[in-house]
């Protein structure tokens, strides 16, 4: 993907400040402050415009403070513990802007692969949202997850795995969040145990070390592989945020490797793995004679 410089990013300014937009970020960047950034998905999309809440004082979302601040947020938790501290005024500030279709429709044509036609034609949303995903979610289908080779259904508001054709049991989460999930990375590690379709903790029962029949795999937090989901279930409105999304129905969970865990794989079962992976590699080159 080309990533455009700076200088030939397209600029906005409110209340004097300016800030340039990178659809690549879906952000509003402070021009001579780049580590302040302010993200669309927090905005309110009215299809022809966003609006959202500034503060001239944090130059960002009205919610976001700054450290010029923080004596007054001490104030609002504590009381006035010390009269004489500064009083700050941070009004918040009613701000709109262009749809990204106006802001930047060459960016959005290259992004999207859409047309200046398409931009005239369509809103936002419906060029940068992935309309078939987001009809079938709303629509009732559930989005899945393979876990080597067995189908999970994903419950948002239980945080559970639900396997789909039956086979083997549910997992939920919530079980496995203080030892394996990984706040840093948004994702659980599930022990999986393959040929009982269940997912074990190994601090618990003690198999830390057993390799056999078993793979580590990586569960990415359930909201951000269905967003639509975690929107419905918890009665927001199911269009907003979706921007930043890779919207897919079906995931798969990734591998993570042995050594992660600074497990070692005994001798006998590398040379069981070898040898499984030489007779599929040889059954697929006798597939193609």
């Amino acid at each position: 993907m080309e990533v455009r410089d700076e200088k030939n990013l397209p600029e906005i300014e409110i209340e004097g400040t300016t800030f340039l937009f990178d659809i690549d970020r879906c952000s509003l960047i402070e021009k001579y402050n780049p580590y302040n950034e302010i993200y669309f998905e927090y905005m309110h999309n009215d299809g022809t415009n966003y609006s959202f809440e500034y503060s001239a004082v944090s130059k960002n979302f009205h919610f976001v403070r700054s450290a010029s601040t923080i004596d007054e947020v001490v104030q609002e938790i504590f009381g006035d513990v010390d009269s004489k501290g500064p009083n700050i005024k941070d009004p918040a500030i009613p701000v709109k802007i262009p749809r990204i279709g106006v802001l930047d429709p060459d960016g959005m044509c290259r992004k999207y692969r859409c047309t200046l036609r398409d931009i005239a034609l369509k809103t936002d949303f419906e060029i940068m949202v992935n309309q078939d995903v987001f009809n079938r979610r709303m629509n009732g289908e559930p989005v899945t997850i393979d876990l080597v080779g067995h189908i999970y259904e994903i419950d948002v508001k239980e945080n559970t795995l639900r396997p789909k054709d039956g086979t083997g049991e549910e997992i939920r989460l919530d079980i496995f969040h203080y030892d394996l999930y990984y706040e840093d990375m948004e994702v659980y590690h599930l022990f999986y145990n393959i040929s009982e379709c269940k997912a074990v903790n190994p601090l618990y029962d003690g198999s830390i070390d057993r390799t056999e029949d078993r793979v580590i795999l990586e569960v990415p937090n359930l909201e951000s592989i269905d967003p639509i989901g975690s929107r419905l279930a918890y009665g927001r409105d199911p269009r907003s945020g979706l921007m930043g999304y890779d919207l897919s129905m079906n995931h798969v969970a990734r591998i993570v490797p042995w050594k992660f865990y600074d497990i070692k794989i005994p001798l006998k079962q590398k040379q069981k793995n070898i040898a499984a992976k030489t007779e599929k590699r040889e059954r697929r080159k006798g597939r193609k004679i």
